[in-house]
């Protein structure tokens, strides 16, 4: 990846932190202390970071912080990661009207993806809005929600349409190319969500959670940029009696595979992440303490995992935690 000026210039070149946060033991959430979510496994820990977020979504790491769009607040945020160098964020930038649900590399800045306005913010290294993309061919984008880089130097995002489940699913991906143009790559989805790309033995794969279905779509990617046939790749199972949340919308939101091959999908509404194998099998879950789990950013040695408490009403407090991937253990 190319090295990035400005807000990168801090130290902050786009890739994987290599270690996880270091953890004080005890203290509150909203007051400046890591708290140890299960405190009896030093081995395998999860951490809640001590910071509130307003609706948080879109995590991305760099070098040492962790990127979080926040909705509630119309801005993107770094958080440190490691309270010792410092407990407070740094607000990288604002984008009023924006309601920001993800970022990606693009250029030599980042998209962003500006799910209340309805279009993309291309800004560049400084955090300055360089241009809005709106429509293509004339068609106005709906509400974009996460992307992901395609590898070669675009972005691929979902436009899933209002949060609702529809009589006629109206949801699509669409790609953003190097040279700024729009193009709609699959459609007819049932609330397109989370949106990862990856490479294997050469062909690249675009892995789609369709929250109202609760399932996991892959599509090869062909070599202009469009999709191949869809296959249905997971399905993720409502839980049974007894479940600590409960949502009649719940579903698959944010996922990415990890360097150890495993994938991590946020259950939106139920307070889950979920871990599965190559072949799409549930093999593992954390529970989070944040009900609207909304995505994740996977490092080499554990996973960031963001979510608002309160989706409804503002200010839309919501928080992050870092999961060892051995904290991860059997669904029930």
């Amino acid at each position: 990846m190319s090295t990035r000026k400005g807000l990168l210039a801090l130290g902050l070149m786009v890739g994987l932190a290599g270690c996880a946060p270091s953890v004080q033991s005890g203290g509150d959430a909203h007051h400046g202390d890591w708290v140890e979510i299960n405190a009896a496994s030093a081995v395998d820990p999860i951490v809640q970071f001590p910071h509130t977020l307003s609706y948080p979504e879109g995590p991305l790491l760099t070098e040492g912080f962790l990127m979080v769009s926040e909705m509630g607040a119309d801005r993107v945020s770094f958080i440190p990661l490691d309270w010792r160098v410092s407990s407070a964020r740094t607000f990288a930038f604002s984008l009023p009207g924006c309601g920001p649900t993800a970022l990606a590399p693009y250029g030599e800045g980042f998209v962003v993806l500006c799910h209340l306005s309805g279009d993309l913010a291309v800004v560049d290294a400084e955090g300055t809005e360089q241009r809005r993309i709106g429509a293509f061919d004339g068609v106005a984008l709906r509400n974009p929600n996460d992307g992901a880089s395609d590898l070669h130097g675009g972005v691929y995002f979902s436009d899933p349409g209002d949060f609702y489940r529809p009589r006629q699913p109206v949801g699509r991906v669409v790609w953003l190319d190097p040279q700024g143009r729009l193009h709609p790559v699959a459609s007819g989805l049932n609330y397109p969500n989370g949106v990862y790309v990856v490479e294997e033995d050469g062909q690249r794969l675009a892995y789609v959670s369709e929250h109202f279905s609760r399932r996991v779509l892959r599509y090869p990617i062909n070599e202009d940029g469009s999709f191949g046939p869809m296959t249905v790749w997971a399905v993720i199972p409502e839980q049974g009696a007894g479940a600590r949340f409960t949502y009649d919308q719940a579903g698959p939101d944010g996922l990415e595979r990890a360097a150890n091959g495993a994938w991590y999908v946020a259950i939106y509404g139920e307070g889950r992440v979920v871990r599965l194998d190559a072949e799409g099998r549930i093999t593992g879950q954390i529970e989070t303490p944040f009900q609207y789990v909304t995505n994740v950013a996977a490092a080499p040695d554990g996973l960031y995992v963001v979510g608002p408490f309160i989706h409804d009403r503002g200010p839309f407090q919501g928080g992050a935690l870092f999961a060892s991937y051995g904290a991860f253990g059997p669904t029930p």
